[in-house]
């Protein structure tokens, strides 16, 4: 019996000592915490709706802007006039040729050879792609300048408005 009151009374020291070590471990960690609560605002319901509002008239603003300004241009193409090369002048259809020889090439080589087939594939709608690009002009609608400066505001106004939704600086 007194065996056991030894042991119990050990114990009760060790554990002592351990909860006074973690007591002054776990004040010190609270004290760091609410030191910065304390630093931190409070985010109230009020400043994340006027973020909302924020956002959402920014992204109206730059939608806006960008849609009326995309709408004062034309795009008129020229494909299928043919195109020069040098001074000989090469038909539409012509630029063609690279992405049929590769597709050719790709069923007919064997194994490894293939990418050679699937290069030439590649080179051949690089070439079309770059054709149609070539064959596009745009142009400019008749618009005045205080619309387009209008455009333009609407534009910065509505990123201005995004970027500081999204951080968060009022």
């Amino acid at each position: 019996m007194k065996k056991l009151t030894r042991e119990l009374d050990r114990f009760m020291k060790k554990t002592l000592k351990f909860a006074k070590a973690n007591n002054k471990e776990a004040v010190r960690i609270n004290r760091m915490l609410t030191d910065k609560a304390k630093k931190r605002k409070p985010n109230t319901a009020g400043e994340a709706s006027s973020e909302l509002i924020m956002f959402i008239t920014g992204l109206l603003l730059l939608g806006g802007g960008v849609f009326w300004l995309l709408n004062t241009f034309q795009v008129h193409t020229s494909f299928g006039e043919g195109y020069y090369l040098g001074s000989a002048r090469i038909n539409s259809g012509v630029i063609l040729l690279p992405l049929l020889i590769g597709v050719a090439l790709a069923f007919f080589l064997p194994g490894k050879k293939r990418f050679i087939g699937y290069g030439v594939m590649a080179l051949g709608l690089i070439c079309i792609v770059l054709v149609l690009i070539s064959s596009v002009s745009i142009s400019i609608r008749h618009t005045s300048l205080f619309a387009f400066v209008l455009m333009l505001a609407m534009i910065f106004a509505g990123a201005g408005l995004l970027m500081k939704s999204l951080s968060g600086k009022k």
